[in-house]
């Protein structure tokens, strides 16, 4: 039994709120980047990338790890609540089923993925 979660990673241990400030801040040109990177406690990379927008996925301040998803989220939250409909209605449906109604899904609205097409499943 699992007493305390320890993190694995020390990526983005910084916060969104430091982040604004930092920007702000070498925007405004109180600061340069290696004092801002230090007093608000962010890495001077990232508040570079942030700054200029040259961030491939994630914008601004928000934060965002993983890989980027091929659905939208509006894509995502209608297919959501097509599977929760089915779910009121006592369909449940296993992992394996959802796969393959996620992959129908984006075959049919034309959305280009990388769900794998032998065995016809997103995942």
């Amino acid at each position: 039994m699992v007493s305390h979660y320890a993190r694995k990673s020390e990526r983005q241990t910084w916060s969104e709120e430091s982040m604004k400030k930092a920007i702000f801040a070498v925007q405004n040109k109180e600061m340069g980047w290696l004092k801002a990177s230090k007093q608000f406690n962010v890495p001077q990379s990232t508040l570079r990338r942030r700054f200029h927008n040259t961030n491939k996925i994630a914008k601004g301040i928000v934060k965002h790890l993983g890989r980027p998803s091929c659905l939208s989220s509006m894509a995502e939250k209608k297919l959501v609540d097509h599977i929760l409909n089915l779910e009121s209605r006592f369909f449940g449906m296993t992992i394996k089923e959802v796969k393959k109604l996620a992959y129908d899904f984006a075959k049919e609205a034309h959305i280009p993925h990388n769900f794998n097409k032998e065995k016809r499943e997103a995942g």
